[in-house]
């Protein structure tokens, strides 16, 4: 099975409120049973604390949604 976890926060990277702690544990606690991959926005305060970002994707702007990127930063993985 594969999952992709999409979430505003989590607590390894941003932390506004209560559900980071959730978006932290329970990908985790999936990885057991399943190929689970995290997908969080681009915050500049996370983008900051990454290094070795690699542009995998570009979208165009669609309806009134901006143009954006896909990034992955290999090999993070948080136990």
């Amino acid at each position: 099975m594969r999952i992709l976890f999409a979430t505003p926060e989590v607590s390894d990277f941003v932390q506004v409120g209560g559900p980071a702690a959730v978006s932290e544990a329970l990908p985790r606690a999936l990885r057991r049973f399943a190929d689970v991959r995290l997908i969080i926005p681009g915050y500049p305060a996370v983008l900051r604390g990454l290094q070795d970002l690699e542009i995998v994707g570009r979208c165009a702007p669609y309806a009134s949604l901006p143009a954006f990127e896909i990034g992955l930063v290999p090999g993070i993985i948080a136990e």
